[in-house]
């Protein structure tokens, strides 16, 4: 009996690059779902802090507002633009007299809600200012 090495080798060949290509594949497949739950928590954690900022909002002094302010260079690691707002309203909260202290809470809300495209087109700047408190 005479062992053909030429196919002996080219199967094995075939078969080992089938698995090669088979485990990579299913690699970048996993990767690709874990990498979506990943974001899918970013958003989730995001969501909840600009939720505790507008709940809060009625006592920007007060641990609820000031807990989620400390979040936000964390949690909005991956948005510039957010933490630029941040920086902002605490600059002008930093500095004496507090000029334009409104306008720069409401830019930081809107920035806030771009990031999660939230929409706010119905309603005015006002809106992040007022609070809701039946007792007033």
């Amino acid at each position: 009996m005479s062992v053909d090495w030429n196919s002996l080798f080219s199967g094995l060949i075939g078969v080992f690059l089938g698995a090669a290509i088979a485990y990579f594949s299913q690699r970048q497949l996993l990767t690709m779902q874990l990498g979506a739950a990943d974001e899918s928590q970013v958003r989730a954690a995001k969501f909840d802090t600009a939720r505790r900022f507008f709940g809060f909002r009625h006592s920007i002094t007060g641990d609820g507002f000031s807990t989620a302010m400390n979040e936000v260079f964390v949690v909005f690691a991956d948005s510039p633009s957010v933490i630029r707002a941040m920086a902002d309203l605490y600059a002008t909260l930093s500095s004496p007299g507090k000029p334009l202290a409104d306008d720069k809470l409401v830019s930081f809300f809107k920035t806030i809600c771009d990031d999660l495209k939230i929409g706010y087109s119905t309603v005015g700047d006002s809106f992040f200012i007022k609070t809701f408190n039946a007792r007033n």
